[in-house]
């Protein structure tokens, strides 16, 4: 399946559930984010916050995100249901690697999401991250869980 290349936003991924942004799409947006923090930090196995928000698509996406980051090789450390901020803090508290967060923000309910956040709670548009993340998904091209 194709991804939307349109989700793709300057600094998060947002889009109407299911027909722009699903299943499919997080678990590859997942594997690119872990991707993307090897090369960045040098890792084998990153450490990675992951939330979502209430929304009714969150808990689908969770899950295809999880399963993603899994078979990437990340360390993943799931905070449940929470708030932007508190993901964020999470990140920032646990000294993970980064953070993903199923959220479409403020927009309407048929849409959904993902933002990210680098070490210590960077933002990822600073080192071109998004770019890097949206190309490697959109090719489906990932590395090995653990190389």
């Amino acid at each position: 399946m194709q991804i939307d290349e349109k989700i793709f936003k300057k600094y998060d991924i947002r889009g109407i559930y299911p027909q722009e942004i699903n299943r499919q799409a997080a678990y590859s947006i997942s594997r690119a984010f872990t991707d993307f923090l090897k090369d960045f930090y040098g890792l084998q196995k990153p450490k990675i916050v992951l939330g979502y928000d209430i929304r009714k698509s969150s808990g689908e996406l969770k899950e295809a995100a999880i399963k993603g980051l899994l078979e990437s090789g990340a360390e993943v450390i799931n905070i449940g249901l929470c708030s932007t901020p508190l993901n964020y803090f999470g990140n920032w508290f646990l000294k993970a690697d980064g953070s993903l967060m199923i959220t479409a923000s403020h927009n309407s309910k048929e849409y959904n999401g993902i933002k990210f956040s680098l070490k210590a709670v960077s933002a990822p548009v600073e080192v071109g991250a998004e770019e890097k993340i949206k190309q490697r998904a959109m090719r489906g091209e990932f590395k090995d869980g653990y190389g």
